[in-house]
């Protein structure tokens, strides 16, 4: 036989008395089966686990593997039990006697065939397939945009709903993809598409509206008609709104403009999330591109129509009226604004200070007073996110667990603030920075949290100079796998917080900044970890990395608090039972061909 691409295997009588051979191909070898007079050729792996099928059974055109009971059909490798995935089927032919094989698959494009089990996987919820998508098409070198992307759509598409947490998550391990070793970025796009995965599951899919068909309406009324649909909790004629404005051009700086407006237009809406969800949507399109506005920003509006507004809520009017000295303030903003034209703001410690006091009116003060000395939208965001993560670092480990959420909220709502003025700039960001003024209410309800307040790791050190009057022996910064090792070692234990910070601080310096949240990250990505820790590390990260972008006036902070509010949030919230990362490195395994069966396994033959 001389067709190309085939090559002489096995002997048909051999194989008719074995019923079963396994042959060199593939890259785990290939199982030649006899049944009811015909020859087949399966890959030698289970493509659930890798068990070799080669000691499966076969009755009736089905291959059984024996150790979940995966059932295919030998003919096209197509399997009976979605959570197996189908196997790989080879070419075969029989001329005088003799077997003929082609070791090259007979479903080719590799690429497709791993995003239809992304997307198989991901719509039957199921995790294992989901893992194993994801490590083939980043083997196949597609791009995290491109799985990103898909995980994107799909959360749009079958949630009529809107906007979850696992459409948060997807962006921000998007965003910090970066961080993270080479099998981090598995576990992060694996985690981020898994809870959108979940988020749908069940749910009914979306079935978006129409534009409206008129493309001359200007862009002022479509904003307008957007926030008065928004203020009657009127989804159905927002949405309308929204998507009109797409489909005429309107540029992305204008749609955001619209969505964070209309997000502040009402005090702290749904405890921050509304805001939150916004800006994650907006990265998330930074990371996918644009083009996909039309699917991804209507996913907000039912959120941001139905949802909780803090000024109706007793503890914003009790026992001190925060409401109406705020809108006061709102309607003064836009001369405010106008009288720090052309300031520049030197000293953001006093806002940072008054942020985190007892007294919310005084700080509603020093943020306008920082607005006279030229403060600009995001220098306010951030120093609002500061005084968030300083509620993290010095939360007080007494407390109830479940508190940690509440400094969570805020400071990932801080962070989403600061995210989207410094996206607005300062003439689109005026109303926008109402959001710093809600985050201000959101720190100062947060105060008890810090009382008494944990010690920072430098106070702590400074403390210990003290009692020993002399200072302690200089420590080398851990670097690498070191500092990797010890951490874990740590957060394999409870309440060891403060150890934990220590750590990190001792490891800071020379230029290491990137091991230390290289660790950081491969710490949280083997835990069970849930929604607020992907967001407090994330948010962390992006305002540690960016802070010395930023202007003059924050030079009087130590950014050294983000890193430590996110090592205390990580440590307080570790260990897991980490079911999800044990999936994630199974399909890392499996795809690197590694035996999972029996202790001394099965060794395929190699090509």
């Amino acid at each position: 036989m001389s067709e190309k691409g085939f090559r002489k295997v096995a002997g048909l009588s051999e194989l008719r008395e074995k019923g079963v051979m396994v042959v060199k191909g593939g890259r785990y070898g290939i199982a030649l089966f006899y049944s009811e007079g015909d020859v087949y050729a399966v890959d030698n792996r289970c493509p659930h686990l890798g068990f070799p099928l080669h000691m499966g059974s076969v009755k009736d055109g089905i291959l059984t593997c024996h150790w979940h009971n995966a059932q295919f059909d030998l003919c096209s490798g197509g399997t009976f039990d979605p959570f197996a995935d189908d196997v790989p089927v080879y070419p075969v032919a029989v001329r005088d006697g003799e077997v003929w094989l082609n070791p090259t698959p007979t479903h080719t494009g590799a690429v497709e065939r791993a995003k239809e089990r992304l997307e198989r996987g991901m719509e039957q919820n199921i995790d294992l397939v989901v893992a194993k998508a994801v490590v083939s098409l980043l083997d196949l070198s597609v791009s995290p945009k491109e799985i990103v992307c898909q995980g994107a759509l799909h959360g749009a598409r079958y949630r009529q709903a809107g906007w979850r947490s696992g459409m948060t998550i997807l962006a921000a391990m998007a965003n910090a993809y970066e961080t993270f070793d080479e099998v981090g970025r598995v576990h992060a796009l694996y985690e981020g598409l898994r809870h959108v995965s979940s988020d749908c599951a069940g749910q009914a899919p979306a079935f978006r509206l129409q534009p409206l068909a008129n493309d001359g309406v200007d862009t002022v009324t479509l904003e307008r008609w957007f926030r008065r649909f928004i203020e009657a909790r009127r989804a159905d004629g927002a949405e309308r709104a929204l998507l009109t404005a797409i489909q005429t051009g309107v540029d992305a700086q204008t749609l955001t403009r619209m969505i964070f407006n209309a997000a502040t237009d009402h005090f702290y809406r749904d405890g921050g999330h509304v805001f939150d969800f916004s800006n994650k949507a907006c990265e998330l399109l930074d990371f996918i591109g644009w083009q996909h506005a039309g699917e991804i920003l209507p996913t907000l509006v039912a959120q941001l129509a139905t949802s909780s507004r803090s000024e109706e809520m007793n503890s914003w009017k009790h026992p001190i009226d925060l409401v109406t000295p705020l809108l006061e303030t709102f309607d003064q903003l836009p001369d405010t604004f106008g009288a720090g034209a052309g300031e520049v703001w030197t000293n953001a410690a006093p806002l940072v200070e008054s942020l985190l006091g007892d007294d919310p009116l005084a700080s509603f003060e020093a943020i306008s007073e920082a607005i006279r000395l030229g403060a600009q939208p995001a220098e306010l965001g951030r120093a609002l996110t500061y005084a968030a993560a300083v509620r993290i670092a010095r939360f007080n480990t007494r407390n109830e667990f479940d508190d940690w959420i509440s400094v969570a909220h805020t400071f990932t709502y801080a962070n989403a603030v600061q995210r989207a003025l410094e996206r607005l700039g300062t003439q689109d960001g005026v109303e926008a920075t109402r959001a710093v003024f809600h985050g201000a209410v959101a720190i100062y309800m947060d105060r008890f949290f810090n009382v008494p307040p944990a010690r920072l790791p430098w106070e702590r050190r400074r403390a210990r100079e003290e009692q020993l009057k002399e200072s302690p022996a200089p420590q080398s910064p851990l670097v690498d796998g070191a500092l990797q090792e010890r951490l874990f070692g740590l957060l394999d234990a409870r309440d060891n917080a403060d150890e934990a910070e220590e750590l990190v601080y001792n490891a800071l310096g020379k230029g290491n900044d990137a091991v230390v949240w290289q660790a950081l990250g491969s710490a949280m990505l083997r835990e069970d970890v849930e929604f607020h820790t992907f967001q407090v590390f994330e948010a962390g990260y992006r305002q540690y990395t960016s802070w010395e972008r930023e202007s003059p006036a924050l030079n009087g902070l130590d950014p050294r608090v983000f890193l430590m509010a996110v090592t205390r949030y990580l440590a307080a919230h570790s260990p897991t039972m980490r079911q999800a990362p044990f999936i994630a490195e199974m399909a890392r395994r499996l795809q690197r061909g590694d035996a999972l069966d029996i202790d001394q396994g099965y060794q395929a033959p190699h090509s």
